[in-house]
């Protein structure tokens, strides 16, 4: 992979682009910069260079930020800061009087330029290109669906229950349609292949290493008597132990090993033998066999359900796409979905150019986030024969792309990466300070940075190590206990949490955010500072992987008399208590 470092004023102007960026390496200045440079060199028009991200609070914040730089362009244009490369080299390019028309024609327009979420950049395609994707035109698109997925799910659940053996195998595990629309909500109502193992496959996969086994063992037959039966004080209750194994290797069926074959396999009998290693190595099968039999019959029973549920989510979705139908109504992944499929249908190529000479330029932030079909929309329009008159800058961070929670696809960052024409990284982080640079990229090259790295995330996705601006270090934190910036707390099983150590995860979470707690109490106790101010509750963020892990971590603050907002809190405004006083 030829990565070099990112060249503002001399990157390509037209072609594919991957510009990877770290947090805090100052991605959105980046954007803007290139930005102007489109406006300026290319001349383009605001409303023909396409900018995408990942959610609507980013698109407003990426107009606010391309608008604050083309003022500062516009107002300072001859007058820029000398220690300013991009600018100085801008500066040397074109005269004030070239720039400012532009620039000045830029800000007009700017309210009509094309920054989108990937799902509304779909939804203005599909309106402003009806008849090449053939959407209807009262179709009610972006849409929350939930309430009718899960009007799907209480409607199989209904059906589910006409076979009672059925039901109680999906009920085990998903006892209410909400319980099971809140584990597959990520399924439910998109058009997927989904698989499972076969239990009869499983079965017959089994019953076949069972016979391999067997023929193993007679093949040993004569030395293993030597050694652990004929000359044994108990010979004939061995043979038994023997003939017990063989016959259950036998057995068609699933059943556990029983308890006097296995007595055969104990290998306290031959532990201290000068030839243990070769009876291990004859009885290896068969120890396998008889602790993956005693998993079996559950791997089976969950196999069946697992069975029911594919079979299940695919009627859910049958039935969720009929409603959708009826009702005209598009969710969001509808919008990508429909999109995909007419640049892919027999007017994809048409459309596709429309749609190349309508955005020649589209910059996509927070690429990582993209999944394949995403990906393949772009493919579609920036295609390697426009490359010349096209430009596509995919700017994002691979170590995010793993985070399958957030819906990216690592492959899909990868294959993009393979099509980029080029790569550049941003190598410098303007936010942190040099401690913390300093551990991040000590934790994620895997092995001190004078030593070749040690591949943390696998194949394909290298670990390129961060310089550290200086800017973090102008606000010190000062901590009397001179604790690293990067800490990894562990809780050993001693006494102190040995009471909770065999609980469930959920039984120990509390103890994890008692800790915290007491850690944040310590924090803000007036020892540490910030700069020249003590800490302040507002300071602090706490992260956490769900509304559960947030809860207790709230009750554990109230607990220490410290108050704290859930930022993700996503419960109905109507639902809540307030809500109900105020309709009263």
């Amino acid at each position: 992979m030829n990565m070099r470092p990112l060249d503002i004023p001399g990157l390509p102007l037209e072609g594919c682009q991957l510009i990877e960026a770290s947090a805090g390496t100052g991605k959105t200045f980046s954007i803007t910069r290139i930005y102007l440079r489109l406006l300026l060199e290319k001349q383009l028009d605001v409303r023909n260079i396409l900018v995408m991200t990942f959610t609507r609070a980013a698109t407003e914040e990426l107009r606010g930020r391309i608008a604050a730089e083309l003022r500062h362009a516009l107002e300072h244009w001859g007058s820029f800061d000398a220690g300013d490369a991009f600018y100085q080299s801008m500066n040397s390019r074109f005269t004030a009087e070239e720039a400012r028309p532009l620039l000045h024609r830029a800000l007009l327009y700017l309210d009509e330029a094309p920054v989108f979420t990937i799902h509304g950049f779909c939804r203005r395609v599909l309106e402003r290109h009806a008849f090449a994707t053939g959407m209807d035109f009262d179709t009610s698109m972006e849409q929350e669906l939930d309430d009718l997925v899960l009007d799907g799910v209480r409607d199989w659940y209904r059906r589910l229950a006409d076979s009672a053996d059925d039901y109680r195998k999906v009920a085990q595990r998903w006892p209410d349609p909400e319980s099971f629309f809140s584990s597959f909500r990520q399924l439910l109502g998109k058009q997927l292949c989904l698989k499972v193992p076969d239990p009869e496959e499983m079965q017959s996969q089994w019953l076949a290493q069972k016979q391999v086994c067997r023929e193993a063992l007679q093949q040993h037959r004569e030395a293993l008597f030597a050694l652990l039966v004929d000359t044994h004080k108990k010979r004939d209750e061995r043979t038994k132990e023997w003939q017990a194994l063989m016959d259950w290797l036998d057995q068609a069926d699933d059943s556990p090993m029983p308890s006097e074959a296995a007595a055969f396999l104990d290998g306290r009998r031959w532990g201290r033998m000068a030839n243990k290693q070769d009876i291990a190595t004859w009885l290896a099968c068969a120890i396998a066999l008889k602790d993956e039999g005693a998993k079996l019959s559950g791997r089976l029973e969950q196999a069946l359900a697992d069975g029911l549920v594919v079979a299940g989510v695919e009627d859910i979705n049958q039935s969720i796409q009929t409603a959708k139908r009826a009702r005209r109504v598009m969710g969001f992944d509808d919008l990508v979905e429909r999109l995909a499929q007419a640049l892919e249908g027999k007017s994809g190529r048409q459309l596709a150019q429309a749609l190349a000479g309508e955005y020649p330029v589209a910059l996509v932030d927070e690429f990582q986030d993209t999944d394949p079909l995403q990906y393949r929309i772009l493919q579609h329009i920036y295609t390697r024969e426009r490359r010349q008159e096209t430009a596509l800058y995919l700017i994002g961070d691979p170590k995010q792309a793993i985070y399958a929670f957030r819906g990216g696809d690592v492959f899909a960052y990868l294959r993009a990466r393979n099509d980029a024409d080029a790569q550049w990284h941003m190598d410098t982080n303007w936010r942190s300070s040099t401690a913390m640079v300093q551990s991040v990229n000590r934790l994620f090259h895997g092995a001190p940075l004078d030593q070749p790295e040690a591949g943390v995330f696998g194949p394909g996705i290298e670990y390129a190590p961060v310089k550290a601006s200086g800017k973090g270090d102008e606000l010190p934190l000062q901590d009397a206990e001179n604790r690293a910036a990067l800490q990894l707390v562990h809780f050993p099983a001693h006494e102190e949490y040995a009471d909770k150590r065999d609980q469930n995860k959920a039984g120990f979470r509390s103890v994890i955010a008692h800790w915290c707690a007491a850690e944040i109490s310590r924090l803000l106790s007036g020892e540490v500072r910030l700069g020249d101010m003590p800490l302040q509750p507002r300071d602090i963020v706490i992260l956490v992987r769900d509304r559960t892990e947030a809860e207790d971590m709230r009750q554990a603050l109230d607990a220490v008399d410290l108050p704290s907002v859930y930022l993700s809190l996503r419960e109905k405004l109507f639902a809540s208590e307030q809500a109900g006083d105020l309709y009263q």
